[in-house]
């Protein structure tokens, strides 16, 4: 079996500080206004549930 050092897989950190998530993974109000109101928006169901 192949050391997983010599794969393609992504090695993450064990722990991932809260401004690194922030940063990389908190949508842009155009993402969110997108969401919100863009073509898959129909019903309230769909919007998301954080609001």
């Amino acid at each position: 079996m192949t050391w997983i050092e010599r794969t393609a897989y992504p090695q993450f950190k064990r722990l991932t500080s809260a401004r690194v998530l922030h940063v990389f993974f908190t949508p842009s109000p155009e993402k969110v206004d997108w969401a919100e109101n863009g073509p898959a928006a129909r019903s309230r169901a769909s919007r998301w549930c954080w609001r």
